[in-house]
C-alpha cells in the first residue's frame, strides 16, 4: 500500500530543513511558549554578541550607580570637614522636618532614584528599534515568518527580549546603590532610599515603562527600514512620558 514501507511499518517522512532565520528544532511545531522562548534566546545571543549594545544595557547602569555613590561619598566628606552641607536651592517644605544635612541629601537622592525608575524606559530603545529592522536587513524575517511562529508570538518575544535586560540591570543597580548608601548616609536618609513608595515604583512601574518603550520601538521597527529613524521616532514619542 502507498502509505506503508516494505516492512509493513508506517513511512516516516523527514521534515524539510528550515531556512536561515527559522526556529530551533526544539521549538518547531511546539507550543507557543516554546516558540516564544526560542526567539527570546536567539535575541539574547545576538545582544551578547553585540558588545556595544550589551555594555550599554549592563555597564552603563553600573557606572552611573558608582557615580551616584561617589557623590554620596564626597557629601559625607564635606559633612565631616565642615560639619554641614550647603545647598543653593531652597529646601522643599516636605523636608522641613528633617535635619538640614539629611534634607539636602534626600533632595539630591530623589533625583538619583528617579534614574532607576526611568532607565528601563530609555535603555532598550536601540534594541527594540533594531528588532524587526535587523531581521529585514539580514533577510531572515521571511524565513522566520514561514515557521510555525505566529506574528503575536514574534512581537511578544522581541519585546520581552529587549525589556528584560534593562529591567534587571535597573533592579540590580538600585540594590547595589542602596547597599552602598547604607555605609555613607544616616539611617534617616537610608530609610528614604528604601521608602516603600520608591521600592514599589522601581519594582512595578519601571517594568511597565520599559514595556511601553519597547512596544513603541517594536512598532516603529516594523513600520520603518532605518534603525536610526526608528530610534528617533521612538524617543520623540517617549519624550512626553519622560517629561511628565
Amino acid at each position: 500500500m502507498s502509505g506503508r514501507s516494505g516492512g509493513g511499518g508506517p513511512v516516516r517522512h523527514r521534515a524539510a530543513a528550515l531556512p536561515r532565520g527559522g526556529l530551533p528544532d526544539a521549538a518547531r511545531g511546539g507550543k507557543a511558549g516554546m516558540r516564544v522562548r526560542a526567539i527570546i534566546d536567539k535575541e539574547w545571543e545576538e545582544i551578547v554578541k553585540n558588545r556595544s549594545v550589551f555594555w550599554s544595557l549592563v555597564l552603563l547602569p553600573l557606572v552611573l550607580t558608582a557615580i551616584f555613590l561617589g557623590v554620596l561619598f564626597f557629601m559625607r566628606l564635606e559633612i565631616q570637614r565642615t560639619g554641614t552641607l550647603h545647598s543653593d536651592d531652597p529646601i522643599p517644605a516636605y523636608l522641613a522636618a528633617y535635619a538640614p544635612d539629611d534634607a539636602v541629601q534626600i533632595m539630591i537622592l530623589n533625583q538619583f532614584l528617579m534614574y532607576f525608575l526611568m532607565a528601563p524606559m530609555a535603555l532598550p530603545i536601540y534594541v527594540a528599534a533594531h528588532s524587526i529592522i535587523g531581521e529585514k536587513q539580514t533577510r531572515s524575517l521571511e524565513p522566520l515568518l514561514a515557521t510555525p511562529v505566529k506574528t503575536w508570538e514574534l512581537l511578544l518575544a522581541k519585546s520581552v527580549a529587549a525589556a528584560v535586560p534593562p529591567i534587571i540591570a535597573a533592579w540590580v543597580s538600585y540594590g547595589l546603590f542602596a547597599l552602598g548608601a547604607s555605609f555613607l548616609v544616616s539611617p534617616v536618609v537610608l530609610a528614604e532610599i528604601l521608602h516603600p513608595a520608591w521600592v514599589l515604583s522601581i519594582v512595578i512601574l519601571s517594568p511597565l515603562f520599559a514595556m511601553l518603550s519597547v512596544l513603541v520601538g517594536v512598532i516603529a521597527s516594523s513600520r520603518m527600514n532605518d534603525p536610526r529613524a526608528a530610534q528617533q521616532w521612538s524617543a520623540l514619542f517617549l519624550i512626553p512620558a519622560i517629561a511628565a
